[in-house]
């Protein structure tokens, strides 16, 4: 079955969208929201703009590896790569975004390295789903080709 991997699309855009939440909820609790210009860059502090700042460029980011999730996802289920096995990448990739919103949003965390390695663990599972479908599309067209 491929109930998490069906789920964690939704997962994903929740995730996505999470930054732009949390940086609108600055901005408001600053009053700083222009709810009639909402993408308007609004300067409140040197401390609350790096996080507004923060907050933006995780969330790009997570739109930038949601299309290719996705698609990875329902190729490796169109082609039959086991249920099993795309729950798996689907959690990997999941518990890497969180951690990145996590890693990306924080002040606390100011190094770029446990950002950069949750980064790379999720576009590692999207080259894994991607990878899986081609070899179980191969491994399908090679047994078409034996009968």
């Amino acid at each position: 079955m491929v109930v998490f991997a069906l789920l964690s699309a939704p997962i994903a855009i929740g995730l996505a969208y999470l930054p732009q939440i949390v940086k609108n909820a600055i901005l408001n609790k600053n009053n700083a929201f222009d709810n009639k210009n909402p993408r308007a860059e609004t300067s409140v502090s040197p401390k609350v703009d790096k996080i507004v700042a923060r907050c933006k460029g995780a969330h790009n980011n997570q739109l930038e590896t949601l299309g290719p999730y996705t698609a990875g996802v329902a190729a490796a289920i169109a082609v039959g790569v086991p249920g099993a096995k795309i729950d798996k990448i689907a959690k990997l990739y999941v518990g890497s975004r969180v951690a990145y919103n996590v890693a990306y949003i924080s002040p606390q965390v100011l190094e770029g390295a446990p950002r950069s390695l949750s980064w790379l663990s999720a576009i590692g599972s999207v080259v894994w789903l991607w990878l899986a479908a081609v070899a179980k599309a191969e491994e399908k067209e090679k047994d078409n080709e034996k009968e």
